[in-house]
């Protein structure tokens, strides 16, 4: 993925902007509270995909997610057990195009 210049000014303005949680003066009982009102509320979404691409959230967008997929050979009925965090974008796309579960 070819990031533009002025598109690398524009994040890191934006990157600026946000109120980090190491700094923030509201008070968070827990990380999870932060993560589900800041990280992942519909604002901190939309800025993820605004930088990645729609529905990803992490570099590489659905030009690497094809890559790596493609070199799984999943099969039709294969299990797949995603251990990560997000939203699971990569396991929909991964069940559509090999009907893997």
């Amino acid at each position: 993925m070819k990031i533009s210049k002025d598109r690398n000014v524009k994040i890191m303005k934006t990157y600026d902007k946000m109120t980090h949680f190491e700094n923030s003066t509201e008070n968070f009982s827990s990380f999870q509270q932060f993560l589900d009102s800041r990280q992942y509320s519909r604002n901190g979404v939309k800025r993820y995909e605004w930088i990645f691409g729609k529905t990803f959230l992490s570099t590489g967008g659905k030009s690497l997610l094809q890559n790596i997929v493609s070199q799984l050979k999943l099969k039709a009925g294969e299990k797949v057990l995603d251990v990560g965090i997000g939203l699971g974008g990569h396991d929909f796309y991964m069940a559509e195009v090999s009907e893997a579960m």
